[in-house]
């Protein structure tokens, strides 16, 4: 079995990652996930090959910015920009007690802004994205606006 592993592509398995002292060099330094992005391997290979080296997880903290996205998008969203896995962040944001992030609905009055002036500037109004105002639009078919019709005839 043990020559199986040993050359695995010839029995039609996934060829081993060859390890470089400067990648083993890596491991318990940051998060298996980011360790595991940069070496473009699964996050078990990284995991796997700490442990049989008896390296300890890195202790890896939290600053301030990236506790200040907990909550302003999908963890999934944020574990892949600051290079966490989704139940890190999940379990930071529960720890801290902050509520996960939400679709904000739109009011009534919200729509009814929608066309009155460009999209930019509604969304500005709004506080959301243009693409937000865009879709949103696009939902209740509304007209795009592009000016008055005297802007429009240049007067």
């Amino acid at each position: 079995m043990k020559k199986h592993w040993e050359h695995a592509e010839e029995h039609g398995l996934a060829a081993p990652h060859h390890w470089t002292d400067a990648e083993i060099a890596l491991l318990g330094r940051g998060a298996d996930v980011a360790i595991a992005r940069r070496l473009d391997v699964p996050q078990h290979i990284v995991e796997d090959k700490r442990r049989l080296l008896g390296i300890p997880r890195a202790r890896y903290y939290w600053s301030p910015e990236e506790i200040a996205l907990l909550g302003t998008r999908s963890d999934r969203e944020i574990g892949d920009q600051i290079g966490r896995s989704t139940e890190a962040v999940r379990i930071k944001r529960l720890k801290l007690g902050i509520a996960p992030f939400l679709v904000r609905h739109w009011h009534p009055d919200e729509i009814d802004l929608l066309g009155t002036d460009t999209d930019r500037a509604v969304a500005e109004k709004l506080g959301r994205t243009l693409a937000a105002v865009q879709t949103q639009r696009g939902v209740f078919r509304i007209r795009a606006f592009f000016g008055t019709e005297e802007e429009l005839r240049g007067a």
